[in-house]
């Protein structure tokens, strides 16, 4: 059995995920879920992506095994790739240009 609680005003803006090929290509692209080793997703994560995918904050309680990890770490991944890219430090790259001098003399 499945229970929740759920507290969000705007929660009939999100519709559970039936099915991995309905997730927006926005969300996940299609080559990612072609690899996925399976086509339903699980009752948490089915109500956690929606929201999450938007950016929102998920607190999701579910048994061992149920698929929490990837409820998570999806969107997360979606937003992680969606940063723009961050310079390196200034101190590495001295630190890799003095070794660069050292190796050449």
């Amino acid at each position: 059995k499945l229970h929740a609680i759920v507290s969000c005003p705007n929660l009939t803006r999100w519709s559970p995920v039936r099915n991995l090929s309905h997730l927006a290509p926005r969300h996940v692209p299609a080559s990612t879920v072609a690899r996925l080793a399976f086509d339903r997703p699980t009752e948490v994560q089915a109500w956690a992506w929606p929201p999450a995918f938007e950016g929102r904050d998920v607190i999701g309680v579910a048994e061992t095994g149920s698929g929490k990890t990837l409820a998570y770490s999806l969107p997360l991944l979606k937003h992680i790739l969606a940063l723009p890219p961050r310079p390196p430090p200034k101190d590495k790259i001295k630190s890799s240009l003095r070794l660069i001098k050292s190796m050449l003399g």
